[in-house]
């Protein structure tokens, strides 16, 4: 077994590889994961471990050593809405691991951001479309700001976060 690619990703942690096999078993049937599908590639986050898989191959980075940064960002047209879909390119770097890319829909950004311990950086400052609910507060935000300055004359104040 020691020839296995996912052996040997595993067998560059301190414990020997069957320990954190079953460690990464015992925390994938928990109801507490996060997974991404895109075409091939398959993303799941648990609470200690970064794992992508693809067709043949699987990588593994722990999250207590991990460096993310966005690496780019795509604009992808798909059947199911008319405003085309951005795909994120995140690069996971481990200390003990080889680095990896995962690509995922910027819908599932912010679920990521919150499963994930260490920031995510975004050094290329690439705007993030974010969620339908989220763009749904900020455009009914800017309503309420249009209407409360024609209405009274004034500007809004703190109490704007009232009333979200």
């Amino acid at each position: 077994w020691r020839r296995h690619p996912i052996v040997r990703a595993l067998s560059r942690y301190d414990a020997p590889w069957q320990e954190k096999a079953t460690s990464i078993a015992a925390e994938y049937r928990c109801v507490d994961i996060t997974q991404f599908q895109l075409g091939t590639q398959g993303v799941v986050v648990t609470n200690s471990w970064i794992m992508c898989t693809w067709l043949y191959t699987a990588s593994f980075a722990h999250q207590s050593d991990v460096d993310l940064s966005i690496q780019g960002s795509q604009e992808v047209s798909t059947v199911e809405s008319a405003d085309p879909d951005q795909i994120l390119t995140i690069r996971v770097t481990s200390l003990r691991g080889q680095p990896f890319t995962i690509r995922l829909s910027s819908l599932h950004f912010e679920e990521l951001q919150d499963k994930i311990m260490a920031p995510i950086r975004n050094m290329q400052d690439i705007a993030i479309k974010q969620s339908l609910g989220d763009l749904f507060l900020a455009v009914l935000l800017a309503t309420w700001c249009d209407c409360t300055s024609l209405v009274c004359g004034c500007t809004p104040s703190g109490n704007l976060q009232r009333v979200i």
